[in-house]
């Protein structure tokens, strides 16, 4: 994630769930209920999606959906077998793509008017130097997770969406494609981490699993922000709505795709 100082203009303050649908002005239900109805399509597509990452037009959503309304994201070579494009985008600088990401944010921030934004995409790591140039305030946080669960289980997003949108998938390919970029994008990280000035936090998964309203109060404090009662409640209230298996258990393993955990060591070694 990244965020602006909060003393920044032209940025938004983080909100815990987002807004009732109920709450929301008659324009903003009429998107709502369209957007929903968008959306809907992907559940029809490939109905394992959401025991993997759930969508919902009141629901948090990583930027790579907004960075590809630049034809710049990772979103493309997920959903289809696209190597030439994602060759591209991977020489890219990704500056024309995070350019658009802040007029997108600021269009999306016209009517409710605050003082930070808060963005999450694990895709992040391999654009890092664009997000500092367009946002030069932007302060991160890594969360740190074992590389060989990691591999696993987006081998599995991987897979289940690419079969949405093709007849013919090498699910092992597709998985040890997404290995090495992911490897790729750690060696990345962890160059950036050396020559940056921007604040880098670490946030270990296990310990976001374990107690997210402690993990998130424990950032809050690290970044300088006002942490309350009001924040855990709306926070434990998003939790409770939104349970980890409210669609069911993702259930991943390496075998699944061919691989072995000396195969993920042999990716990752370089970015030790």
């Amino acid at each position: 994630g990244f965020s602006r100082d909060p003393n920044a203009t032209n940025v938004a303050r983080p909100q815990v769930g987002g807004i009732a649908a109920e709450a929301a002005p008659t324009g903003d239900k009429r998107h709502i209920r369209k957007t929903e109805q968008m959306l809907a399509w992907v559940h029809r597509l490939a109905p394992a999606f959401r025991t993997i990452h759930p969508i919902g037009a009141l629901l948090p959503q990583e930027c790579i959906a907004i960075t590809a309304h630049a034809f710049a994201s990772v979103e493309f070579h997920t959903t289809f077998n696209v190597p030439g494009y994602q060759g591209w985008l991977d020489r890219s600088d990704h500056l024309d793509a995070f350019r658009l990401h802040r007029t997108f944010v600021q269009h999306l921030q016209r009517y409710r008017q605050a003082s930070q934004w808060v963005f999450k995409a694990p895709a992040h790591i391999h654009a890092l130097p664009a997000i500092v140039a367009t946002y030069p305030e932007a302060r991160f946080v890594f969360t740190d997770r074992d590389p060989a669960q990691v591999v696993a289980s987006i081998a599995s997003h991987g897979v289940v969406l690419r079969n949405a949108f093709s007849d013919c998938v090498d699910n092992e390919a597709v998985a040890r494609e997404w290995m090495h970029w992911w490897a790729d994008g750690k060696k990345a990280a962890e160059q950036f981490r050396k020559t940056t000035t921007s604040t880098v936090l670490d946030l270990h998964y296990q310990t976001l699993i374990a107690d997210p309203i402690a993990a998130v109060a424990s950032l809050y404090e690290q970044l300088g922000w006002h942490w309350n009662n009001e924040l855990a409640q709306r926070m434990q209230a998003f939790l409770d709505e939104n349970q980890q298996d409210k669609y069911g258990r993702h259930r991943y393993s390496l075998a699944q795709f061919g691989l072995h955990e000396r195969d993920v060591e042999q990716a990752f070694a370089a970015t030790k």
